[in-house]
């Protein structure tokens, strides 16, 4: 069933003018999914495919409903919940049609997911990392640039991410203000940390300082018709 979804779905991830049948393959999908008789583990890679899918089709509601279901079957375990949970933050994160910019709603949600994700074992750290980092741009592009740094903070301290020792965050944000695009600002953002204490020759000493550094540069540029620019 998997492999006919797949074949119907082609090398698209659901863009509606891409290849393949998504509609044969997302009905070939739900029917996996809801089909008591398959595996755990096959559900939840229906699901996941699914919820590509719909993504690619800006159809929020419908990618995160396939996931909500396979979180919902008793028996999973807790890396396939990693897994569901992870993806399930960055469906939250996709536009639905029409949509221009993250609401706090979508942003709230989206945050309380993560968090149940954090605290599961067997999801692994880099997959992690990418749904901190997708959230935090959310946070950045949306504006609410203190929440952003808040909630930089808080998951650099998670002890689930103990393990790793330094990570970066970069974002762009550009912006034109009037119908003649003679004002346009961008906005750039930098985080990046060294967050796990390093004592390797056992001194008592920290090899290298903890660290936690933020920089936020805005630029505008004045462009007139005629050629001339301010920056």
């Amino acid at each position: 069933m998997f492999a006919y979804a797949e074949k119907m779905a082609g090398s698209g991830v659901g863009t509606a003018g891409g290849e393949g049948r998504f509609d044969l393959a997302l009905t070939a999908l739900d029917d996996l999914l809801a089909d008591g008789s398959v595996a755990s583990a096959d559900r939840v890679r229906a699901a996941l495919r699914a919820a590509d899918l719909f993504s690619g089709m800006r159809q929020r509601r419908d990618a995160v409903s396939r996931l909500d279901r396979a979180l919902a079957i008793p028996d999973i375990s807790n890396a396939d919940r990693g897994k569901l949970l992870l993806k399930s933050v960055g469906v939250r994160m996709t536009d639905e049609r029409f949509e221009e910019k993250y609401t706090q709603e979508q942003l709230a949600c989206a945050e309380e997911v993560l968090l149940k994700a954090l605290k599961l074992p067997g999801v692994g750290e880099e997959e992690r990392a990418a749904a901190i980092v997708r959230l935090a741009s959310g946070y950045y592009s949306a504006g609410t640039f203190e929440h952003c740094v808040r909630f930089i903070r808080a998951r650099l301290s998670d002890t689930k991410l103990s393990g790793c020792r330094q990570a970066d965050l970069n974002i762009i944000s550009a912006l034109q203000f009037d119908e003649m695009k003679k004002w346009s600002t961008v906005l750039m953002g930098h985080v990046d940390g060294n967050f796990m204490e390093m004592d390797h020759n056992g001194d008592g000493f920290m090899d290298d300082p903890r660290q936690l550094q933020f920089n936020l540069s805005n630029r505008w540029l004045y462009y007139d018709p005629s050629g001339a620019q301010v920056r």
